[in-house]
């Protein structure tokens, strides 16, 4: 068995039914004759028949496959099993309620070349279900996990993160950072592992030509859906930023985020609502339940300096 250049990764648990989509599009890859690949399915913990898809999409594919099985729950542990498991030089993460484009590894080969990155990642475009014609706000196609905004190559910083349903990087560079952090198991440990990645010297590149479908089922176009992912997303916000500001700036960015909530997402809810926009006043929501988390979580990272401000003499909070 040859060592294969790239090792997609498709972590999974209890989904049969879409993980057996999900490979059949890796199926399609094209290669054209640049690179090797095999599939890593890494079940965390299934309880539904996910070993026997597994085999027989193993035997049915024209494709290199193999089966790992992670206990731990949670895709932070499943990720890092792959992690542990991949024979790959390149470790590309995919999930099992996606479909890729047949260039997608090509063009995020492409770009780690020209670029030299060892960090690359693509373009998330959702699937709604059939007959479903809504306009979704922005705010709310980036909670179903769609690019936002990315048309063009750029390079990745701590404000623009990759997202790990379309991610390669450098198996190496994962190990030497550690993999993902399981504090932060299912709420932004893709944001923390680059953040790790950026801080090690590690560049990561964005390209809109590496395409991957998100598939998104009815129920996650519910307004209650939206706003509970809204909450999800703030959890570990404030932290993230807090370490890449700094503890001295970050009281100041802390109330920008404040005026923020206040002078603009409060009145462009209010307006949205005024117009009778119901698409536009959903995204504003979700908008103020992102702060809302942030702010809590913020004030909490805030407490520190509060009490330092509270012990220290009068002569050094005097400005003059």
């Amino acid at each position: 068995m040859t060592t294969p250049h790239i090792t997609v990764a498709v972590c999974t648990r209890n989904r049969a039914g879409a993980l057996r989509a999900a490979v059949e599009s890796l199926s399609h890859l094209e290669t054209r004759g640049r690179f090797t690949s095999e599939i890593l399915i890494v079940d965390n913990g299934s309880t539904d028949d996910t070993p026997a898809v597994a085999a027989e999409l193993a035997r049915r594919l024209p494709i290199e496959m193999r089966y790992s099985r992670e206990e731990m729950p949670g895709v932070v542990h499943a990720r890092n099993r792959a992690i542990a498991d991949a024979r790959g030089e390149w470790l590309a993460f995919f999930d099992d309620d996606q479909a890729a484009d047949p260039h997608w590894l090509l063009a995020l080969l492409d770009l780690a070349e020209r670029r030299d990155a060892q960090c690359v990642g693509g373009k998330v475009v959702l699937r709604l279900p059939p007959g479903v014609e809504r306009d979704l706000s922005p705010i709310c196609r980036m909670l179903l996990g769609e690019s936002v905004g990315l048309d063009e190559e750029r390079k990745y910083s701590a404000t623009v993160t990759p997202g790990a349903g379309n991610l390669m990087v450098r198996r190496a560079a994962l190990q030497h950072v550690g993999g993902f952090d399981p504090v932060y198991n299912g709420r932004g440990e893709d944001t923390d592992l680059f953040l790790r990645l950026m801080l090690a010297g590690i560049d990561g590149w964005y390209t809109p030509a590496a395409i991957i479908h998100h598939i998104i089922p009815p129920e996650r176009i519910s307004d209650d859906y939206l706003l509970r992912m809204s909450e999800r997303m703030a959890q570990g916000m404030a932290e993230n930023e807090r370490r890449v500001r700094g503890a001295l700036l970050y009281p100041i960015v802390y109330a920008a985020r404040v005026a923020q909530t206040a002078a603009i997402l409060w009145p462009r809810y209010l307006l949205a609502r005024l117009r009778g926009d119901t698409e536009s006043a959903l995204g504003a929501r979700c908008r103020l339940r992102i702060a809302r988390g942030y702010l809590r979580e913020g004030r909490e990272l805030l407490m520190p300096v509060r009490a330092w401000l509270r012990r220290a003499p009068a002569s050094t909070r005097s400005v003059g």
